[in-house]
């Protein structure tokens, strides 16, 4: 069974795959949460223990450290999104051994096996193809042009490759 996908590039794909990277691949909120946490604790054991000036300087490094996740994320959608993307001329097509990028235009061919495949998150609004752990291709899922995904999504499940795939919430067959 094979899936082909027109390749789209926009500013909503790309600030939904970065939310997704960071927050959910990466987890950097994680760190930044768990200091605050420790932080507020921190916080409250000074004031308790009458130590004002040591919970007042814990306040301002809570809120040093949420500015600072705030200000990197910011930074990250500032530096990787555009208002405007060049049209790609890009089909991606799935089985169950492969991924195989190709370019419209001249009908250059790419095959990627799926053993150099990192993973691939499927999600309700888009496939997820991760190339190694930092790149990927995003793939929104209304831009299938052929092919059934439950039947390719099943035949994956059952090969050699079912680890490499992880549901987000799409497939609920």
């Amino acid at each position: 069974m094979i899936l082909k996908y027109k390749y789209e590039l926009t500013k909503e794909s790309q600030k939904d795959y970065i939310a997704f990277h960071l927050f959910s691949r990466k987890k950097v909120q994680v760190n930044p949460i768990v200091l605050t946490i420790l932080l507020i604790g921190f916080c409250i054991f000074s004031f308790l223990m009458d130590q004002t000036v040591i919970a007042i300087v814990s306040i301002i490094l809570i809120i040093i450290v949420n500015v600072f996740l705030l200000i990197m994320v910011k930074k990250i959608y500032k530096n990787n999104i555009k208002d405007d993307y060049p049209d790609q001329m890009i089909t991606i097509e799935l089985d169950s051994t492969n991924v195989v990028l190709i370019d419209d235009l001249n009908q250059e061919k790419k095959v990627i096996p799926f053993s150099e495949i990192f993973k691939i998150y499927i999600k309700k609004k888009y496939i997820y193809i991760y190339m190694n752990r930092d790149q990927a291709i995003s793939l929104i899922n209304d831009s299938l042009i052929d092919g059934d995904f439950n039947v390719w999504y099943k035949s994956v499940q059952e090969g050699i490759y079912s680890k490499k795939i992880k549901n987000k919430g799409y497939y609920e067959g």
